[in-house]
């Protein structure tokens, strides 16, 4: 099916899953090429390959392992009764004459003889796993939509100009479907324990890191959603519409999904830890005596603005995770938004030595967004004259950006002119303008 997820870390994605109204529901892994297992140990030689390579776990309890994952959330969110559940290994490239250890009965395989006639075999695959309750038509349509996930993302285009001089229209509520550099990106999140998610200003990087936390969370992981400015963490309250968006962090919240801040996210820490001796040490010491004070150590962390977290942050951070080597961890990052303020030493810092340049903290596979799709194509064009890179591609078209040349001492009155022209003659709300001074005398 391989569009269910991460229903939990080291697991990867369901195979093959078969709805069937008399047989159920039927998990089932595929295991190509040559199969042995040596002293409980399993392993694989791909077709054309001399070469063994070990499994880290048995096929067997990893289709056992997404159908219970699997039955608990349908349970939960549709009610599906468990008896419709079942598991299965797929042998397709050899013949097996019989069990192949005690929690791997004959019933539970299907071999390249069985795939001659599928039907039978999934009747006796229904029969070694219980009796199941008849799936009804209406049921399986809703089980089908839970899992699909398809998914929209507002794009919000703003100030979008007709040439015509017609008013300006305020932010359009655009419903766009993925575009393809988000949709292999999220492809890869989905089947990969560790990825650096690269990506300029507007690629969809928070509203992509948002969905999978969420995606992570509701198939029964604890993730930990964590960001470097509260604002940002503001925003992914608002769009993941969890209240109140400027919550503190509370390691012993028992949420599934936990969002925010790293400054929030250390002063927990310290708080909690000065309330021991366990308070001495370095960040990474520090962590890891924290992770005793959760409720739980968390099954997956996604970070956005990575860029602005250094080597060792991220290092100590894994000591919050249930396998701090394995288990799952996403890095959102834009390279040239990296300001150097966070990842540059402090005397450096002072004697304004920052070092721009920037490298992802884990050695992990690197995705790329190349799709810009919060500017329009004018704005973009202009913004590529100082971008170092290539410049993701945007999918709007807009009115050009104006300039405004005038005197220093001009710079505020003409800035505020044009503030209240766009509130009060072209209809902008104040919390739709940003405002950047640049080089401006302090008053």
């Amino acid at each position: 099916m391989g569009l269910f997820g991460r229903p939990r870390p080291n697991l990867r994605q369901i195979d093959f899953l078969i709805f069937h109204e008399r047989f159920g529901i039927i998990v089932v892994e595929v295991k190509g090429g040559g199969i042995k297992c040596e002293n409980g140990e399993w392993w694989t030689q791909p077709r054309g390959s001399m070469e063994w390579s070990r499994l880290s776990r048995s096929p067997f309890q990893q289709a056992e392992d997404q159908r219970f994952t699997l039955q608990r959330y349908l349970a939960e969110t549709l009610g599906v009764d468990r008896r419709c559940f079942a598991h299965a290994v797929a042998f397709p490239a050899t013949k097996v004459s019989g069990d192949l250890g005690p929690n791997a009965p004959r019933g539970l395989i299907l071999d390249a003889d069985d795939l001659k006639h599928p039907a039978t075999a999934l009747q006796r695959v229904r029969q070694e796993s219980g009796d199941c309750p008849i799936l009804r038509r209406g049921l399986l349509e809703r089980i089908v939509a839970q899992l699909k996930p398809s998914f929209t993302l507002t794009v919000v285009a703003a100030a979008l100009a007709a040439e015509t001089a017609e008013a300006l229209e305020r932010e359009t509520g655009r419903q766009a479907t993925m575009v393809q550099s988000q949709v292999e990106a999220y492809k890869t999140l989905l089947s990969t324990d560790r990825v650096v998610v690269l990506g300029g200003a507007g690629t969809g990087k928070t509203v992509i890191a948002a969905q999978l936390a969420k995606q992570l969370s509701t198939t029964g992981n604890r993730t930990l959603l964590l960001c470097h400015r509260p604002a940002v963490q503001a925003f992914l309250h608002t769009l993941l519409q969890i209240q109140p968006p400027h919550r503190q962090f509370d390691g012993q919240a028992s949420e599934s999904l936990q969002v925010t801040a790293w400054a929030r996210l250390k002063s927990a820490m310290q708080s909690e830890l000065g309330k021991s001796k366990g308070s001495a040490g370095g960040l990474m010491e520090k962590f890891f005596a924290y992770r005793d004070r959760l409720v739980a150590p968390f099954d997956a962390i996604v970070i956005d603005e990575g860029q602005e977290f250094t080597k060792t942050e991220v290092e100590a951070l894994t000591w919050l995770l249930a396998d701090p080597d394995n288990s799952p961890l996403y890095i959102f990052a834009d390279p040239f938004q990296h300001s150097g303020l966070h990842t540059t030493p402090t005397r450096e810092r002072r004697e304004k030595k920052i070092n721009y340049q920037w490298q992802p903290p884990i050695d992990a596979q690197t995705v790329v967004l190349t799709t810009n799709c919060r500017n329009s194509t004018p704005i973009a064009d202009v913004a590529a004259r100082f971008y170092p890179d290539p410049v993701p591609t945007p999918v709007v078209d807009g009115p050009p950006p104006q300039f405004h040349q005038v005197t220093s001492s001009q710079v505020l009155p003409e800035t505020f002119r044009l503030a209240t022209q766009l509130i009060t003659d072209e209809g902008f709300q104040p919390n739709q303008l940003l405002i950047v001074p640049i080089g401006v005398p302090p008053r």
